[in-house]
């Protein structure tokens, strides 16, 4: 009866050692930072991501009326960057695709969008950091943020997921803050 116990003890034992050391194997590797400047395309190519479509999100289409009249209606050209990063699965992932589909709905070619990729450190790439602390010099990076830049007038919105969806409207109202100034 005692050896009995022992080899059941041990078989316990040996199956719960493999169920963790599968379990374990099972975990995707992350994916290596993707650092640099990107368009949306390369970014979608390179991210890791599993989807980039946004489809659980309609864009708030007062704000994207009101946004595409702003674009369409001035004679200056606006010109959005995105600060972003392809670990941030609770933040860049869901929001980075909505951020996008909320543009191009306003009119904007997603193509002509900047994508920064930070690093984990936020350190990395170093011109695109210092061009940011050059802009927002108080300002921490959150991740993502999209900074408009119209004429000589700069300004950003945080797009986190705890910003969502108020940063539709925020940037309508940011690229018409900057048109007023800019008058």
């Amino acid at each position: 009866m005692y050896t009995l116990k022992k080899v059941l003890l041990f078989i316990v034992f040996v199956t719960s050692y493999f169920a963790i050391v599968m379990c374990c194997n099972d975990r995707e590797e992350p994916s290596p930072d993707i650092v640099g400047t990107f368009t949306w395309t390369e970014w979608q190519k390179k991210s890791g991501w599993k989807d980039h479509s946004a489809s659980d999100y309609v864009p708030d289409s007062n704000c994207v009326q009101a946004l595409s009249n702003l674009i369409n209606g001035v004679n200056c050209i606006i010109r959005f960057e995105i600060y972003a990063s392809n670990w941030c699965h609770a933040d860049c992932e869901p929001q980075l695709p909505r951020m996008i589909k909320f543009l191009k709905a306003a009119g904007t070619n997603v193509d002509d969008i900047i994508i920064y990729g930070i690093n984990r450190t936020k350190t990395e790439p170093v011109a695109v950091m210092e061009k940011w602390k050059n802009n927002f010099p108080e300002d921490n990076c959150y991740l993502p943020t999209l900074v408009i830049y119209i004429s000589d007038n700069v300004s950003k919105v945080k797009c986190e997921t705890d910003d969502y969806p108020d940063w539709q409207c925020k940037i309508t109202a940011e690229v018409a803050n900057i048109l007023l100034e800019s008058e």
